[in-house]
């Protein structure tokens, strides 16, 4: 990969830390699930056997329906929570890669023109405003002499508020792509909560943290083309490279786009978080036993309904059983009164003789 300059630090820093990312999420969840996936599974067991065991004793106030629905529910988390395969792609990947390209195309719709290629994403976009602000400083250092020496302390302003809105940018992005990595390499964990009532907080929590760090990498990334797109408009390099002279108060423009920028990144971060918290009050846990729940539920509600609709042909056939059974015995009655009616005609005709 080579050695980073000042040139390439902010993109080759940026690979290097999505490349051990990768391997510590992988080998982190590995880790934890060949840990969990024993006594998990262990206490899985021994709930459904005692479960069991207390409903056939009458100790729960529970049909076996309902823990038959219970037992296919944990049974799809746990297969879930302990699979890689499964996990990384609907959860890993859906979530990083959608942060990653809503911020690109979030920096890319930013009217930016600075001159050096902006094809990348966020990543470029920081590293070209490094190289931005250190040539733009560069310039005004130059022009500085003993009868201008308020150029060195501009110069000096330009350096540091520059330098301080993109590490504060790359601070913020790095601590999202970390804290995602720290979060779903320890996701059987929390996952496996969502299997018991008193853990299901901790589940909740861990989902806003991953919603909220999500939401940083976006944030981040749209404040940050806002930021440079300000910069670029009041600090062109070409239009300070043509004066030669800078006053005492040639920083102040610098002061206060840095000032803005700085902000701004901070409050999109704070922003993002607060969403996060706000995910974490939505019971999380009871989505995602809910979600599972449901299909279980719906897969049984399927066969009920299927079986209520047989209940009507057999209750058609009850009714043609029991009108055939009445004109039988209509039948019989009336046969009844005819053999009745001829005896006691006979009978009279035979007093009569």
């Amino acid at each position: 990969m080579g050695i980073p300059s000042a040139d390439t630090i902010v993109i080759k820093l940026f690979a290097e830390v999505d490349t051990l990312l990768n391997h510590y999420v992988h080998d982190g969840y590995q880790a934890l699930v060949s840990i969990l996936k024993v006594p998990l599974g262990l206490a899985i067991a021994l709930y459904v056997v005692f479960m069991g065991i207390a409903i056939t004793q009458g100790w729960v106030k529970l049909t076996m329906g309902n823990l038959v629905k219970s037992t296919i529910k944990i049974a799809l988390i746990y297969a879930c929570a302990m699979n890689w395969d499964f996990f990384s792609e609907y959860a890993v990947d859906l979530i990083t890669n959608a942060a990653d390209e809503v911020g690109t195309a979030m920096i890319r719709v930013a009217p930016l023109h600075l001159p050096h290629s902006m094809k990348g994403g966020v990543e470029m976009a920081l590293q070209t405003a490094m190289i931005e602000f250190s040539e733009l400083g560069l310039m005004v250092a130059r022009v500085a002499s003993l009868k201008n020496i308020s150029a060195y302390f501009t110069a000096d302003i330009i350096w540091g508020f520059g330098y301080a809105l993109v590490l504060l940018a790359m601070f913020e992005l790095l601590l999202a792509k970390i804290m995602l990595a720290i979060l779903f390499a320890t996701a059987p964990l929390f996952v496996s909560f969502t299997l018991f009532k008193p853990t299901h907080g901790f589940f909740d929590r861990w989902l806003g943290n991953i919603v909220g760090f999500a939401l940083l990498m976006v944030f981040v990334s749209l404040t940050v083309g806002m930021a440079l797109t300000i910069t670029e408009w009041a600090l062109p390099a070409r239009v300070v490279g043509t004066v030669m002279k800078v006053d005492i108060v040639s920083f102040v423009p610098v002061m206060v786009i840095g000032f803005m920028g700085i902000g701004i990144i901070l409050k999109s971060a704070q922003l993002a978080q607060s969403i996060g918290s706000g995910v974490s009050t939505l019971s999380g846990s009871a989505l995602v036993a809910g979600t599972v729940g449901g299909m279980i539920g719906a897969s049984m509600q399927s066969l009920n309904l299927a079986r209520m609709g047989m209940k009507p042909l057999g209750m058609a056939s009850k009714a043609l059983g029991a009108t055939r059974q009445f004109t039988q015995q209509g039948g019989n009655t009336v046969a009844k009164g005819i053999d009745a009616t001829s005896s006691a005609i006979r009978k009279t005709l035979q007093r009569g003789k």
